[in-house]
């Protein structure tokens, strides 16, 4: 018998039980029963998802503080802001809740977890990423650079010069 537990917003709940030894009928996964001696251990966890949901995050110069990145270049700090139902979460002042995992696309290998990262000579030719999300808040969301760190972004060239800018 399938159960259909219902996810309940705006409630704490945090239980943990042990029930003693039992026996019960179970499937064997061949479709037949089996009589089997079960040792139950329960824990439900509820989060209070009453605050809302992280709906996105936007990556600005740190230096100023609201200029939008694209192409991240060394020496740049970004900062992250998280969007969430209820409005944007800063960086300043750091909001405890919040939660930031900076990496390169396709690698598992954590960067940095806070909300302003700098980028490094070490970040050449890779594409950075953050991923956040708020401790309450349903969800998570990622950044992903438009182009790796130091690649070339534009060229612009006539009969008399000829113009390049590297990030």
């Amino acid at each position: 018998m399938k159960k259909n537990w219902k996810r309940i917003p705006a409630l704490a709940l945090s239980v943990s039980m042990a029930l003693a030894p039992m026996t019960a009928w179970a499937e064997n996964g061949t479709g037949a029963k089996t009589q089997e001696r079960l040792e139950s251990k329960v824990s439900v966890t509820e989060n209070d998802e009453s605050n809302g949901t992280v709906t996105g995050v936007s990556v600005v110069d740190g230096t100023d503080g609201y200029t939008p990145v694209t192409n991240p270049k060394p020496g740049q700090k970004l900062t992250a802001n998280i969007q969430t139902s209820e409005g944007e979460i800063g960086s300043y002042p750091v909001n405890a809740d919040a939660q930031y995992e900076r990496y390169y696309e396709g690698s598992d290998t954590i960067l940095g977890t806070g909300p302003v990262y700098t980028v490094t000579d070490d970040n050449l030719s890779k594409k950075l990423c953050v991923k956040v999300s708020v401790k309450g808040y349903a969800g998570e969301a990622i950044w992903k650079a438009d182009g790796k760190v130091g690649q070339l972004l534009t060229l612009k060239a006539d009969k008399t010069s000829c113009e390049a800018e590297v990030l």
